[in-house]
């Protein structure tokens, strides 16, 4: 009994790891890389409070981690769903504007966050069905 106590503690000791891993990629990383790729200072208009997002990350990776399989895999796909939707919605849909000498220059990187919206979600689609597999091939 204590072995399995101890195996969800780890499982969700895993997820925390798993929702920070989250949350640095989709708030913190992918917005600086926006604004390399631009080069210039971009506004971004995130939807809500980035802490807010953070306790999601985090309670979705241990829903994740403690989860049976199939309930888990459907927690870890909605983690990269919800972080798409975040890049999404902090870049207007990829449509871009930045401040230049009074101007206001507007670029459209639409495609790239689709193709980014499109990739994590294929990814999440096959690791929640790999997942769900493998819970299933327990039973």
């Amino acid at each position: 009994m204590t072995r399995g106590i101890a195996r969800k503690i780890s499982q969700g000791a895993i997820g925390i790891a798993m929702g920070l891993v989250y949350y640095v990629l989709y708030v913190v990383a992918l917005p600086v890389a926006f604004q390399s790729v631009v080069g210039l200072l971009v506004e971004f208009r995130p939807p809500a409070d980035p802490s807010i997002f953070l306790a999601l990350f985090i309670a979705l990776g241990v829903g994740e981690g403690i989860a049976p399989a199939t309930v888990g895999a459907s927690l870890g796909l909605l983690s990269k769903v919800v972080g798409s939707l975040y890049i999404y919605y902090a870049t207007n849909g990829g449509v871009i504007s930045v401040a230049l000498a009074g101007y206001r220059a507007t670029i459209d990187l639409s495609l790239l966050i689709y193709a980014i919206v499109a990739g994590s979600i294929i990814v999440g689609v096959l690791g929640a069905s790999a997942r769900a597999c493998e819970g299933a091939s327990k039973v």
